[in-house]
């Protein structure tokens, strides 16, 4: 089920998780808990925004972290 106030967040998904800035074979964390998203969720954002924008990413989740890398 799909939370209204996700509609309406402040800030794009690329900015809030931070992806969007990575230069190829820069890493980012994404803390799961505080942002109350499962590591798919997430993971849909992330490559869905890549494939608009001919980039690619890795993702790997650890320990509650997803972590996201820039790949090309």
């Amino acid at each position: 089920m799909i939370d209204i106030d996700d509609l309406f967040q402040e800030h794009p998904n690329h900015e809030l998780y931070g992806y969007g800035s990575l230069t190829i074979g820069d890493i980012c964390e994404v803390d799961l808990k505080a942002h109350n998203k499962t590591p798919r969720e997430i993971q849909a954002f992330v490559h869905a925004y890549g494939q608009y924008f001919q980039k690619k990413f890795k993702t790997k989740t650890l320990n509650g972290v997803l972590y996201i890398k820039r790949v090309k």
